[in-house]
C-alpha cells in the first residue's frame, strides 16, 4: 500500500512539472513610446505544440493551415489580444491602429539567428522546425516563418483578412494584411516585415516581391492605411 502510495505522489508530482507555468515578459515600441506586456504559458500546452508533427508536407497550403490552426483550450492569442486592446485604449491609439501595434509587438522579438543559421546549412533537426504561435511566444523568439505565423494568428484573431507571403529565392517569410489599396503584385494583401521595426506596407531592400507566394489568403475587416 505504502508503495503504490509512493508511486502515485510521483507520479503527480511528473503532471505538475509537465504543467509549470510561468510568466514571460515582451518589451517593444510603437510610434516612439515604450510598451510591455506579459503572459502566463505553460510547459504542457508548449510541449503539445512543440511534438506536434509537423513534417507531414502535402500541401504548402495545408502545412500552413496546420500551422495556424490554435487548439480549444489554447487562450493564448485571445489573452495577447486582450492586451494589445487595453494598452490601445489607455495610450489613446484607435482600433483601426491595432494591426500596427501588433506588428510591432511581434517585430521586437528577437530574431532566432541560430536557427536560422542551421536552416540555411540545411542542418535539419527538431530545433529547425517551423514553430506555432505559442513556441514562439513561449521561448520568446522566433525566424521569419516563425513570427509571420504569430502576426497572422493575431491579426486573425482581430477579424482583419491576412495572409503569409513567401520569397523562396530569399529563404524569407513575412505577413499581410487584407487592405484597401494595391498591394504586394497588385492583390489587396499589404506587405508586413516581421523580423525588425517596420511600417505596414514596407517591404525590406533586396526582396524580389514580384516572385512572392501569398498563401492562405483570408478576407476580413479591411485595414485602411493613413
Amino acid at each position: 500500500m505504502k508503495r503504490l502510495i509512493c508511486i502515485l505522489i510521483f507520479l503527480f508530482s511528473l503532471a505538475d512539472l509537465s504543467a509549470q507555468i510561468f510568466k514571460q515578459n515582451y518589451s517593444w515600441q510603437y510610434e516612439g513610446k515604450k510598451y510591455s506586456t506579459e503572459l502566463i504559458l505553460n510547459t504542457r500546452t508548449y510541449n503539445y505544440y512543440k511534438h506536434y508533427e509537423k513534417r507531414l508536407l502535402f500541401t504548402r497550403e495545408q502545412v500552413f493551415e496546420n500551422l495556424l490552426t490554435i487548439k480549444d483550450n489554447d487562450n493564448l492569442i485571445r489573452m495577447l489580444c486582450e492586451k494589445l486592446k487595453i494598452l490601445a485604449r489607455k495610450n489613446k491609439i484607435s482600433d483601426d491602429k491595432l494591426p500596427e501595434l501588433a506588428a510591432a509587438f511581434v517585430q521586437y522579438i528577437p530574431y532566432d539567428s541560430a536557427k536560422a543559421s542551421k536552416i540555411l546549412a540545411e542542418k535539419w533537426d527538431s530545433d529547425t522546425d517551423l514553430y506555432f504561435h505559442y513556441e514562439t511566444l513561449y521561448l520568446g523568439r522566433g525566424v521569419c516563418t516563425d513570427k509571420s505565423i504569430l502576426l497572422v494568428s493575431i491579426l486573425q484573431y482581430f477579424g482583419y483578412g491576412s495572409s503569409l507571403v513567401l520569397m523562396n529565392s530569399e529563404h524569407h517569410a513575412a505577413a499581410a494584411i487584407y487592405s484597401d489599396i494595391s498591394g504586394i503584385n497588385k492583390t489587396p494583401y499589404l506587405y508586413i516585415e516581421t523580423t525588425a521595426p517596420a511600417p505596414i506596407g514596407f517591404i525590406p531592400n533586396g526582396i524580389d516581391i514580384s516572385k512572392a507566394e501569398i498563401i492562405r489568403k483570408r478576407t476580413g475587416k479591411i485595414y485602411e492605411k493613413k
